[in-house]
């Protein structure tokens, strides 16, 4: 793109974020930008290896970088640029060895889905990444995505092909099967702890029910 072509897109996403529209999260790698004349509007950026694409004609008919992935590569390096600047932070939740929340940024694990968050607490010396689902080769998203989609009665082929698409995670049936019995059996548990409080009093509509296999009315 030319200098006189780029300069006006660039400027544009700049007001455009002067004005408070940010991208929102669409999935991995996806982003929501709203139209500029119409805030009702949104189009999708992706990101995938390296190279970002938007619905607008802009980008699909004219190939031009267009002000919406402008917009959403500014917005990414200020966050990043915050984080930077927010190197040692206390965090609501604490250090799983000793619970200190005195917790430092300590670079970042490369995994299959990208770069996960490093910890250093500076009480115990001790390295770890903040995550409530440990020791397995998707992450939180994915884990969640898949026991949504069995809930929905999608299929474990059809949910191990779905982390292909929506995260590029490479995984088996059988490895889909394993997180919905860990994780299920993990919800049944909170689930039991909680007993509902009735009353005596019961509500019941119009039905038929079956009492020593002849049907009643109630």
């Amino acid at each position: 793109m030319q200098p006189q072509e780029y300069q006006p897109r660039k400027a544009k996403s700049l007001e455009m974020l002067k004005q408070g529209l940010e991208p929102v999260k669409n999935g991995f790698n996806e982003y929501l930008i709203p139209s500029q004349s119409d805030k009702a509007k949104k189009y999708k950026v992706s990101i995938k290896n390296g190279w970002y694409t938007c619905e607008c004609p802009d980008n699909t008919q004219y190939k031009h970088l267009c002000k919406h992935i402008l917009l959403l590569k500014t917005y990414l390096a200020l966050k990043f640029k915050a984080q930077e600047i927010k190197h040692t932070i206390n965090v609501t939740k604490p250090c799983p060895y000793c619970e200190s929340t005195k917790l430092k940024k300590d670079g970042t694990r490369k995994t299959i889905l990208g770069k996960k968050q490093r910890w250093l607490c500076q009480d115990c010396n001790k390295r770890f990444v903040l995550s409530p689902v440990h020791k397995i080769k998707g992450n939180t998203e994915a884990v969640i995505t898949s026991i949504d989609l069995y809930m929905k009665g999608v299929s474990y082929r059809g949910i191990a092909d779905s982390m292909k698409q929506l995260f590029g995670l490479k995984v088996t049936h059988v490895t889909i099967i394993n997180w919905v019995n860990n994780y299920m059996a993990k919800i049944n548990q909170y689930v039991e702890q909680h007993k509902p409080e009735v009353s005596d009093l019961w509500n019941a509509d119009e039905q038929f029910i079956k009492v020593k296999g002849q049907e009643e009315y109630i």
